[in-house]
């Protein structure tokens, strides 16, 4: 929530006092996805605004202190070095903030879909933009079309009833954003609305306590959950576990949310990482167990091949050199039956003698070896399955037993560490397409226009990835990479995946998306087609609602 336009709403009214008059001293990137833009106050104060497009943590702040880097900084927007902020101004139909500079020129910042920061002239022609600067750069931005859920007027009571008259029409209206709600926000009016109350006192109710209450951090053991701008009730009874901590400032909120949400994000991802080489292994050892087993009952036959030994020594004298096998009563049982035992005519008959002890020794030797890998296994493999249940636990989870436990099995080689240049290296060389995580830690990628398309599907994608796209309808290719994994995503994976086709696609205002998904391998383009266009085959088709996890 903290890139709702509520949060927006609030954020921007607090640190205007901040930043209308100031100065900009310089702008730059220094990680990826992220723009400081360097400002000197009224007051003479140093502070950055900085806004990241990053996955999953996509943000606006105010920072009190910042600092450059001496290397790998790069100086973005030099046009407007020196300028100062006239003004700045949320939109009043969607999460754009708009910086107005002293030459009347603007900061247009779009905090939805791919965030951007644009520098538009008077006229809306892009003079520079943070990303894809080479295709907006000297193109005229057209204003955003106001959703039909935006016109209905929710301050107006009649306006508002000519739209919603019941329960269930609010509910709907609600899931498509009325009032630029969340589905937190939505679940918290309907939770009300089943009090018997009405909605629209309810709606306003809610939109009072979001202008009113102070911010706050909902954690569940360690994990900061959600940031809000309100208490949610309905949340709070679902999840008992879960603990609330209240800020003063929407500013310092975020902040603090950004900061402690990168770093269990750092956490969980070795973690997961951790789980992954902990399943494998258990894999492999259950695998090897279920082999030796084999082996082991074949290893005690050594029992026979030892009485065959003594056999063949007690008739020594009637063996000849040439012979392939001779008959003896088998005096180990009880009724003596005959036994034919096989010879190797090349050797002397003390030479197969000899044969059969040597063989029965190796078996012999080979089931208490077999035998004691086997309880190896085993054990090993209950201490893995342990571990597995308690690092799952997010009740009970010890990090630094996770990060020594990682650092042990990077030792052993269960693990592959990336070190931080080779980390740095891969994020640079990625192409830039919008990335998501679904179900079962699954990296989604999304192409934003139809090269990125193309690039997308027939250059960043493997064979055995899974391709995604809306159907009968205009839309983003969608990609749901396996990383070389052997397993399979699960339906919450697929379906969560479609989602996101969905809401990338013309289709997005629908209640309902039919969206086909394949194999990237059964993907290919007809020579001529333009960018973006392509045919599927073996298809198959999931209908799910569209929605926006930006």
């Amino acid at each position: 929530m903290i890139l709702n336009y509520h949060t927006l709403h609030r954020w921007v009214e607090e640190v205007t006092p901040d930043i209308a008059g100031a100065k900009i001293v310089e702008i730059f990137t220094q990680s990826k996805d992220v723009l400081t833009i360097g400002l000197v106050t009224i007051s003479r104060q140093q502070c950055a605004m900085e806004v990241s497009a990053e996955t999953g943590i996509a943000h606006i702040v105010l920072r009190k202190n910042y600092h450059r880097k001496s290397k790998n900084s790069v100086d973005l927007f030099g046009e407007i070095t020196k300028q100062k902020i006239k003004q700045i101004l949320l939109d009043t139909r969607d999460r754009i903030i708009h910086i107005t500079l002293m030459d009347e020129s603007e900061l247009m910042i779009e905090l939805f879909g791919a965030v951007n920061v644009f520098h538009l002239d008077k006229t809306r022609v892009v003079k520079n933009s943070f990303k894809d600067s080479k295709s907006y750069t000297g193109q005229a931005l057209e204003e955003r079309p106001v959703k039909d859920i935006h016109r209905i007027n929710i301050d107006d009571f009649s306006d508002f009833s000519s739209h919603i008259r019941t329960s269930v029409e609010f509910s709907a209206k609600l899931s498509e954003g009325l009032g630029h709600f969340n589905k937190f926000l939505a679940m918290e009016c309907l939770h009300d609305v089943s009090g018997q109350k009405k909605p629209y006192d309810v709606l306003q109710n809610v939109v009072q306590r979001l202008k009113t209450e102070k911010p706050r951090i909902y954690w569940i053991y360690d994990e900061p959950k959600l940031f809000s701008l309100i208490h949610l009730a309905y949340y709070c009874e679902k999840h008992p576990e879960i603990r609330e901590e209240i800020f003063d400032s929407v500013n310092d909120a975020v902040q603090i949310y950004i900061a402690k949400k990168t770093s269990f994000r750092q956490k969980e991802k070795k973690l997961q990482e951790l789980l992954r080489a902990i399943k494998i292994r258990i894999k492999k050892n259950q695998s090897l167990a279920a082999s030796l087993a084999e082996e082991r009952r074949e290893a005690e036959g050594f029992e026979l091949l030892e009485r065959k030994a003594q056999l063949l020594n007690l008739h020594v004298p009637e063996i000849r050199r040439g012979m392939r096998d001779i008959t003896v009563q088998n005096i180990y049982v009880e009724d003596q039956a005959p036994i034919t035992i096989e010879l190797n005519p090349e050797l002397t008959p003390q030479k197969n003698v000899e044969y059969y002890f040597s063989l029965s020794k190796k078996m012999k030797s080979s089931v208490k070896k077999v035998g004691d890998r086997i309880r190896v296994l085993a054990d090993e493999t209950e201490n893995l399955t342990r571990l597995k249940k308690e690092f799952e636990n997010g009740e009970t989870r010890d990090w630094k037993k996770i990060d020594k436990k990682y650092d042990e099995f990077v030792h052993a080689g269960w693990v592959k560490k990336i070190s931080a240049e080779t980390r740095t290296k891969i994020e640079k060389e990625a192409p830039t397409f919008r990335e998501f995580v679904v179900p079962g830690n699954w990296r989604v990628f999304v192409g934003q226009n139809d090269t990125k398309n193309d690039q997308l599907t027939f250059k960043f994608a493997k064979s055995d990835d899974y391709w995604f796209h809306a159907r009968g309808v205009p839309g983003s290719h969608v990609v749901l990479k396996r990383d070389g994994r052997k397993d399979n995503p699960g339906k919450q994976a697929i379906e969560t995946t479609a989602s996101i086709a969905a809401f990338f696609s013309k289709a997005k205002s629908s209640s309902l998306v039919p969206v086909a998904y394949t194999l990237k391998k059964y993907v290919r383009k007809r020579k001529g087609s333009r960018p973006g266009q392509v045919i599927i085959e073996r298809e198959e088709v999931v209908i799910v609602p569209p929605k926006d996890f930006t």
